[in-house]
């Protein structure tokens, strides 16, 4: 695990927990070793909570790189916490206000305490079966991401597909466990994400930003709360015919456009400088969005 400050136009990395690849044989910090860490998340206080393997949480502390388990199973198979086993998680997301973090998998949502790891389910089934189903509305048969959207006792959840721009954008309430749909192909006008990724919340607009790993042409698509609406605010549209790869895509902000071989794999938002950070796994790179222009610079990593 590294951390990035931002800079300008480059980004120092430090370790903070686990190997260094600079000397394979000195680990930083204790505690069991993270073996697939997939989503990350930071508490006020500094310390980062890691899923790791689709089915633990780790809490890390930052200044000695401890790691410990906080919910989930550990190396000999053993259960942190009391509730449902994790089955494949996709996604965190944070309440700090509530002392809990949100995990999704397929078709269940759990919330996780903080001091305890204990969990419990929010959301599951497809509304089929009134005793097991935890709320009504559509299945969540591919998770992806999640945002919480406080304001509103909701998550957003982006739900994805095994067809191009079939995914969904999601709600799910906190207090009943209902899911229902924000835009899909058949709710709210605009072309859908081909291979969403994650999925941000920019309040202050009342939009969804989700990121399109779209092969070619990645970029952000904003997302409108109220109609489902979608439009592409940084990389490429498909320009005034509306047609994929017709060579008449408009660019949107300024700044190099998204690498071509790009594998856009993650990002977060700081909605106090209004940016979304973006990871391009084939360019090893961070990159700044500025959400209001769609414009992007380099932080940290190669050329993008």
């Amino acid at each position: 695990m590294l951390a990035v400050t931002p800079g300008s136009t480059l980004g120092d990395r430090v370790l903070l927990s686990g190997f260094d690849a600079d000397n394979p044989n000195q680990i930083r910090g204790s505690g069991p070793e993270l073996s697939s860490p997939e989503d990350l998340l930071v508490e006020a206080d500094g310390r980062m909570l890691v899923l790791d393997d689709e089915t633990a949480i780790v809490a890390v502390d930052a200044q000695s790189g401890d790691r410990s388990i906080l919910s989930g199973e550990n190396a000999v198979g053993d259960l942190i916490g009391a509730g449902p086993a994790f089955n494949g998680i996709q996604s965190l997301a944070l309440d700090a206000a509530n002392n809990r973090l949100f995990a999704v998998q397929y078709n269940a949502l759990l919330a996780v305490d903080l001091d305890t790891g204990d969990r419990t389910l929010i959301s599951a089934g497809a509304g089929e079966d009134p005793a097991t189903d935890i709320g009504s509305g559509p299945a969540l048969t591919d998770p992806l991401s999640l945002a919480l959207d406080a304001d509103n006792n909701r998550l957003l959840l982006l739900n994805g597909s095994y067809y191009p721009g079939s995914g969904k954008l999601m709600s799910v309430d906190l207090a009943t466990g209902n899911r229902s749909v924000i835009a899909d192909p058949d709710t709210g006008a605009g072309d859908m994400p081909q291979n969403p990724v994650t999925v941000s919340l920019d309040a202050a607009n009342n939009r969804a930003l989700v990121l399109d790993a779209l092969s070619g042409k990645p970029g952000i698509v904003a997302v409108d709360l109220d109609t489902g609406n979608r439009s592409v605010i940084s990389g490429y549209d498909l320009g005034p015919d509306g047609e994929r790869n017709s060579g008449d895509e408009q660019l949107f902000g300024s700044g190099s456009p998204f690498n071509t071989e790009a594998d856009l794999t993650d990002a977060v938002l700081d909605a106090g400088r209004r940016i979304l950070y973006v990871t391009d796994n084939a360019c090893g790179s961070l990159i700044a969005v500025d959400i209001d222009s769609g414009d992007r610079v380099l932080v940290s990593g190669f050329a993008f």
